[in-house]
């Protein structure tokens, strides 16, 4: 016994589309119009728009853009005709399997296989990359436009060139209205976010670290980081300034607008560095009282020896220690020595000197060619006439007439020798405290030794140091003196006057790097902050009405942020710690390799860039 069927269904009209009966779907439509076919079908999508596209290009490329038809073109035309037919004949198979298996809806899973087709899984590559909503904008319009190309026409060849404009323009519109959307949501809350950020103190400090960060170009921002985090004082007490370290003319514009917003915490930073580099230079040039020990204790230690010396008579052919006739030969070259000798002009006139200067100490020196004593005298007239020479040349030649005396006395009596190298090296460490008095009086002006606590002459001091071996002569007095030789016993002395260029230097760095370049970021650090994290013109945030609001809201955090700003500016490492804790994701990678000395450009590169940039 079969159901009767209702009257309403013996009309065919009146039936409603679920009570029809369908034949059984093929198991190649079932597959065709599942998940996965579907899927499949739009993924490969662009294989048949390009067998589309291709004969008809090749069609136009051989007729001239169709002015003048040939069997060639012809040729292609027919080939795009046959891709055309295949297109349709696919799509119909694909709508048969969808009614045959009783699809209904819209078909996600063919969408998504037309958005992963190679051609726009590299133009979402690309567009991932675009920052400023314009270039969204563009972009999203782009990769549309490519969709719509890259999209089979299944309506036939006559309609093909009307249906791929639609497709291709279509495509356009409606990419580049929906690409920036996303973004937009993101910097929406991005700055909702930074307009709170300032109110708390991690969000302060947030700002301050990133504020620092975006002053430094992305590929100078490890070496920066780097000598940030690696700062020392190169003179005890003279603590850096970021500006004075870093090397960035970002950053030493930020520190003059924070000198200028906060005297109050530089000021006393400039006066104890000053200090610093003074009393590092006091150290080396020694005061009255030390020289006069120095002094007192080279004279008492070579006083002796000269007395001893003093009571040889010169005996040119004998042995000075034992008296033993010395060979014809020896005797004969130390004839001829002090023949030239007594042949210089000077030395005679110094002779006639030292016989005058013994007299008024009382002792009577009838020969000075005949004993140590008044060959000593006649070195000692012979310093009188160096010092008062007319120019370096005569000054030159006095010295070579006084090292030939020199080898002469010390080689006739070895109490004589010894007496000059013990005075010698008792001269050492008064040689250097002239040196450091010489570069003490380049360095510290007048106002300086009166009180003046900002006064320095820093060129002049580097000057100076740079003729080393002429300002070792000068202090010293003497012919062969260099920087390198008077402090051959104490290179930290020298070190420390060599660091004290280096210190004056770092000041200059932050008085000059980046000059010309500066921004009012420092005084609207909460804008500013809020600009970088949306996106948005800073010159929008900062329109009449929404700035005056701005300010009246971030009065006292902005305040706050300049000081914390300020006080970052002169401590090095601190700032670096900011910096690489406003890039969360790098921190423990970026310190770590500061801290050892090893970060470097490269490490801001790839990825590692996106989270670095605001």
């Amino acid at each position: 016994m079969t159901d009767k069927i209702p009257d309403w269904a013996k009309e065919p009209s009146d039936i409603p589309e679920w009570a029809k009966e369908k034949a059984a779907a093929t198991l190649g439509q079932e597959i065709l119009a599942s998940q996965a076919g579907r899927f499949l079908t739009g993924a490969s999508g662009f294989i048949d728009a390009g067998a589309q596209l291709l004969p008809r290009t090749l069609a136009a490329a051989t007729s001239a853009g169709g002015l003048s038809p040939n069997p060639i073109s012809n040729f292609f035309t027919s080939q795009a005709e046959d891709v055309d037919q295949i297109v349709a004949k696919k799509k119909a198979e694909m709508d048969a399997a969808k009614a045959a298996t009783n699809f209904q809806g819209a078909d996600i899973a063919g969408f998504l296989g037309n958005v992963v087709q190679p051609p726009n899984l590299l133009a979402m590559k690309a567009l991932g990359a675009v920052k400023t909503i314009p270039a969204l904008i563009e972009a999203g319009a782009t990769m549309g436009g490519l969709g719509g190309l890259i999209s089979p026409v299944a309506s036939g060849s006559q309609d093909f060139n009307t249906q791929k404009v639609l497709q291709t323009g279509g495509g356009a519109v409606l990419g580049g209205a929906l690409a920036p959307i996303p973004a937009l949501a993101g910097r929406g809350v991005e700055l909702a976010k930074a307009l709170v950020q300032p109110f708390t103190e991690s969000g302060r400090k947030a700002i301050v670290g990133s504020t620092l960060r975006g002053q430094v170009r992305p590929s100078d921002l490890g070496d920066a980081l780097s000598r940030m985090s690696n700062a020392e004082e190169l003179v005890p007490g003279s603590q850096p300034t970021v500006a004075e370290v870093a090397e960035s003319g970002g950053l030493a514009a930020m520190q003059r607008q924070a000198e200028a917003a906060n005297p109050e915490i530089f000021t006393p930073r400039k006066i104890s560095r000053v200090q610093a580099r003074r009393e590092a230079v006091y150290e080396v040039a020694g005061d009255a009282g030390k020289k006069e020990l120095f002094d007192t204790a080279r004279a008492d230690a070579a006083d002796l020896l000269y007395k001893d010396a003093h009571q040889q008579v010169l005996n040119i052919n004998r042995d000075p220690v034992t008296g033993k006739m010395l060979p014809k030969a020896e005797r004969e070259a130390a004839a001829a020595e002090i023949a030239s000798l007594l042949d210089k002009p000077a030395i005679q006139e110094a002779m006639k000197d030292a016989i005058i200067n013994a007299k008024n100490k009382g002792i009577n020196i009838k020969d000075p060619k005949g004993s140590i004593l008044g060959l000593d005298y006649t070195k000692r007239a012979l310093d009188k006439q160096i010092a008062n020479a007319a120019g370096n040349t005569e000054k030159e030649i006095l010295l070579g007439v006084k090292d030939q005396l020199m080898a002469f006395l010390e080689k006739q009596s070895p109490k004589y020798a010894e007496a000059v190298a013990t005075y010698a090296e008792g001269s050492k460490p008064i040689n250097q405290m002239a040196v450091g008095e010489y570069l003490k009086n380049k360095l510290i002006p007048a106002l300086g030794e009166e009180g003046g606590l900002l006064n320095e002459r820093g060129n002049a001091y580097a000057e100076a140091l740079r003729k080393s071996a002429e300002t070792a002569k000068t202090a010293t007095g003497f012919k062969g003196a260099t920087l390198e030789n008077v402090f051959a016993d104490n290179p930290a002395h020298l070190q420390t006057l060599q660091n004290i260029a280096k210190d004056i230097a770092r000041g200059e760095n932050a008085k000059t790097l980046g000059l010309g370049v500066g921004s009012n970021t420092y005084q609207n650090l909460a804008m500013a902050n809020a600009s970088a994290k949306s996106g948005l013109p800073l010159m929008a945030l900062e329109a009449p009405g929404i700035n005056a609001l701005s300010r009246w809201i971030y009065k006292n955090p902005s305040e706050t942020m300049q000081r914390q700003l300020a006080e970052a500016l002169t401590d090095p490492k601190a700032a670096a710690k900011l910096i690489a804790d406003a890039a969360p994701k790098d921190r423990n990678r970026l310190m770590a390799a500061a801290l050892r000395g090893q970060l470097t450009p490269a490490m801001f590169g790839g990825a590692s860039a996106a989270a670095l940039l605001p």
